[in-house]
């Protein structure tokens, strides 16, 4: 059965450094492969961000470049003689007007040409449904000052350009053109067919190309600066997307690849630390069979172990301990049996009572006074008062009970039944309570020493006094003289004895 818990014991101690060895190393291989990964992953995302931000930028600077195209082809157009003559020449707005309008709108995403007077009213225009431009603020605004002006028609999503028309630097009237905003912006989208774009103003979209609502995207969104006043003034913003499947799958790829060979270095780090595991519990466990051995066998030593370290150090201090254990065991063990040898001879034994349970140490010489089997019977403060005889029962409980309550020491002589005879015998018990750091009495410890045999004397001492008394009282005539030697074994020496 110890050669069993023995192997198990070394099997248990090997098994654990070898799984804390090659535990913490898979750990740390494990955290630095993923911390890689993560860094790995987070620069080629930020890689990838950064190519979208440019693309967006760029973008957003190509349609920034169109509308200053449009604005500024528009603003030409109103220094055009014939469209300053078309403001007062209704023939010119039936003959030449179309054809210089139809001109103006080739490839510039056009939907309408309005030319209006200074009060804003159309004098002509290319298409015969237009809005009401005399109610914008824009056209009122370019009018009264003299400036160009541009604004977002909704809800058509149309970028109107509304250009005054100047005669002897005098604002006769304007050109109000409408450009397809989604045309426009469509001739400045990213060139790859995945991506997405769109022109928000506000919060709220105005253009969207190519946007898929079921789609994960990688998306940046800038907002119009100095850097693009035309946009600004239009308050429009450009967003850009790609699809995230797409663009993340070299990255996720990458990061496979890494964690591949990450799995492998954990593993190949997991036998190395293996085999360091068991290089290092080799020797502890010879130490722990040779440990094992000195408690069995007094002539083995734990030294040397081999391996000339700490551990060589320990086996010596452990030779040296065991010297001394053995020494300080072998006294021990004689001033016992010195102590039992004394508490025989003077039929005396010490008891411990443990207050909150109950549980009784008894010496074995008490055993012996009560009668007691030690294999046989458990010692309880309740067993101890079973034994008491019946007439000292609340003298004793009465008496203990009162030096635990007024904190001072118990001492009493009282009357037991031996269990092994049912023999009367006397007692003499002494003890003192033990406190814990609060105060608490917590133990009580003492003595019992058998006193029959002095008890029993002083009885017949007193018998004999007794009878000698009544003996004393029955002759008056005659007078004994008398000493008390203690040596004497009654006490009482006879010196003479005198008649009347």
């Amino acid at each position: 059965m110890s050669t069993s818990n023995s192997n198990h014991q070394q099997r248990s101690l090997k098994k654990r450094l070898v799984l804390q060895v090659a535990g913490f190393v898979a750990i740390a291989m494990t955290l630095v492969t993923v911390l890689a990964a993560l860094l790995f992953s987070g620069g080629l995302s930020n890689q990838v961000n950064e190519l979208l931000k440019n693309a967006t930028r760029s973008s957003q600077m190509l349609l920034e470049q169109r509308i200053a195209y449009l604005v500024e082809n528009t603003e030409r157009l109103t220094k055009n003689p014939f469209v300053i003559n078309g403001l007062v020449d209704p023939d010119g707005r039936q003959t030449y007007l179309p054809k210089l309008t139809e001109s103006f709108a080739a490839g510039r995403d056009v939907v309408s040409f309005v030319l209006v007077d200074f009060d804003g009213r159309p004098v002509f225009q290319t298409i015969p449904d237009i809005p009401d431009y005399n109610l914008s603020p824009e056209l009122r605004t370019a009018l009264a000052r003299g400036q160009r002006t541009l604004f977002i028609q909704q809800p058509e999503n149309q970028m109107v350009i509304v250009a005054p028309i100047e005669y002897y630097n005098t604002t006769q009237g304007a050109v109000v053109a409408a450009f397809d905003l989604e045309a426009v912006a469509r001739r400045n989208r990213p060139h790859d067919p995945q991506a997405y774009y769109k022109l928000i103003k506000q919060g709220q979209e105005i253009v969207s190309h190519n946007h898929d609502a079921q789609t994960q995207y990688i998306k940046h969104q800038l907002t119009s600066s100095d850097e693009t006043p035309l946009l600004q003034a239009l308050g429009l913003n450009l967003e850009i997307g790609l699809p995230e499947e797409n663009y993340l799958a070299p990255v996720w790829r990458a990061v496979l690849r890494l964690l591949a060979m990450g799995a492998l270095l954990i593993l190949a780090a997991i036998f190395i630390s293996a085999w360091i595991g068991n290089s290092i519990a080799r020797p502890i466990l010879a130490l722990y069979q040779r440990v094992k051995q000195a408690d069995q066998l007094e002539a083995s030593r734990c030294s040397p172990v081999g391996t000339g370290d700490e551990l060589e150090t320990l086996a010596l201090a452990f030779d040296q301990r065991t010297a001394e254990l053995q020494k300080t065991v072998a006294t021990l063990q004689e001033k016992e049996r010195q102590l039992r040898d004394a508490q025989q001879m003077a039929q005396l034994g010490n008891w411990s009572l443990d207050i909150a349970s109950g549980e009784l140490f008894w010496s074995n010489e008490i055993y012996e006074i009560f009668g007691m089997d030690p294999e046989q019977f458990t010692p309880t403060y309740n067993s101890f008062m079973g034994t008491i005889h019946p007439e000292d029962y609340e003298m004793v409980k009465h008496a203990y009970d009162e030096a635990v309550t007024n904190n001072r020491p118990y001492e009493i002589t009282h009357r037991i039944i031996r269990k092994s005879d049912n023999a009367v015998r006397y007692v003499h018990e002494r003890s003192e309570e033990v406190k814990d750091k609060t105060g608490k009495i917590f133990r009580s410890v003492g003595m019992v020493q058998d006193v029959t045999d002095r008890i029993l004397a002083q009885q017949e001492v007193n018998a004999i006094r007794h009878y000698l008394q009544n003996v004393f009282d029955s002759m008056p005539s005659i007078l004994i003289g008398v000493d008390w030697m203690p040596e004497s074994p009654t006490g009482i020496v006879k010196h003479s004895v005198l008649a009347d």
